[in-house]
């Protein structure tokens, strides 16, 4: 299972070391435990590895994976990529040019923004926003 945190592993390890993180499971108190595999991120300036944080929980012993903020589970592009692909579309560009202006091809791009539409009513009303 993994859990979304900060950016900064600063942060993140004070958090652990404090007991604040909370196992989505079950409540208990992540500790630290190793570190997840290493994942390759594509950013808006280029490319960059990752390496995220693992946790135990102290009561239920499930390990969870601490995924910092500006990615997104099972995407490869960061939060940045994402976002601006998403306001491009809400301007009014096409498919096309908005892939063609963060060098991404136009099936991603174009499944982003699908997938955000389909979405849209879930994610205002989780975000509570008219």
């Amino acid at each position: 299972m993994t859990l979304t945190v900060s950016n900064d592993l600063r942060v993140i390890e004070d958090e652990l070391i404090q007991g604040k993180l909370l196992c989505p499971s079950c409540k208990g108190v992540l500790r630290a435990w190793r570190s997840a595999r290493v994942r390759t991120v594509r950013t808006i300036s280029g490319v960059t590895t990752v390496r995220p944080r693992r946790t135990r929980c102290a009561s239920c012993s499930k390990t969870h994976v601490l995924i910092p903020d500006k990615l997104l589970l099972r995407r490869v592009d960061e939060v940045d990529v994402i976002g601006s692909a998403l306001l491009r579309s809400s301007l009014g560009d096409r498919y096309n040019k908005i892939a063609t202006a963060i060098s991404r091809p136009l099936s991603t791009v174009r499944g982003w923004i699908r997938r955000f539409r389909a979405k849209a009513e879930m994610i205002r009303q989780r975000l509570r926003l008219s």
